[in-house]
């Protein structure tokens, strides 16, 4: 009966997940298990866009590229529970990791829907450009005597 149970909450936790796979680069399990951690939550960060936008909303202006932007230097908040990060294979120089996530499962995003939307439509929004941009504020000089 324990076993039955355990099968349907694996089941039930694959059945929207997603799966990231990556290699990382080294022979020392201690160094390439930090580091996968490291990977497989900037991964996350990078794809907490599509927790705030369905893929029936998608847009033109709403992309990988523009949340890329948006979270540039942003401190971005979130929970996550039911993440697994499993090793896939060992090689002499690399080890390949599975990370198992579901979006569904992230909590607490200090971003709101509105906030990146409002910015993926007005990023194309040019500013006006200042005559002589390119020398404002520069102040270098030299001396001929030094040439």
């Amino acid at each position: 009966m324990i076993s039955r149970s355990l099968l349907i909450i694996l089941i039930s936790f694959n059945l929207s997940a997603e799966d990231y796979i990556f290699t990382v680069q080294g022979d020392d399990i201690s160094f390439t298990d930090l580091n996968a951690e490291v990977e497989s939550m900037q991964h996350l960060r990078s794809n907490v866009w599509k927790k705030l936008i369905n893929k029936d909303e998608l847009v033109d202006n709403i992309s990988q590229d523009c949340w890329d932007e948006f979270i540039l230097n942003k401190k971005i908040n979130y929970k996550i529970s039911k993440t697994l990060l499993v090793i896939e294979k060992i090689n002499p120089q690399s080890v390949t990791y599975k990370y198992t996530y579901d979006l569904k499962n992230l909590k607490n995003l200090n971003v709101t829907k509105a906030e990146f939307i409002n910015f993926c439509n007005n990023k194309d929004i040019e500013e006006p450009i200042k005559e002589d941009n390119e020398l404002e504020g520069f102040t270098e000089s030299f001396d001929f005597d030094d040439i």
